[in-house]
């Protein structure tokens, strides 16, 4: 039986989010390849590739915004601090 560490402490938000600034990076980066590509080439394909890329993006900066709140500090109005955003 193996045991795996599910810490949820201030050490494991700053490596989650260090992930998730690596992953909307490249996401970015690719999505402007395609729209680049997309302008060059004239694809169509490689265009709405670059919108799903765009959605994917979007998704990955809202998640990298909660994560950068749940490391603020719990204060006396949010007792929780932000770790529920």
């Amino acid at each position: 039986m193996s045991r795996h560490n599910h810490s949820h402490g201030a050490a494991d938000a700053l490596s989650q989010r260090g992930k998730l600034i690596v992953v909307f990076a490249i996401t970015f980066t690719v999505m402007v390849a395609e729209i680049i590509g997309a302008a060059l080439t004239g694809s169509l394909a490689l265009l709405a590739d670059a919108g799903h890329m765009f959605t994917d993006s979007a998704g990955l900066l809202i998640a990298l915004i909660a994560a950068s709140l749940a490391l603020k500090p719990a204060m006396l109005k949010r007792t929780w601090g932000y770790k529920r955003a």
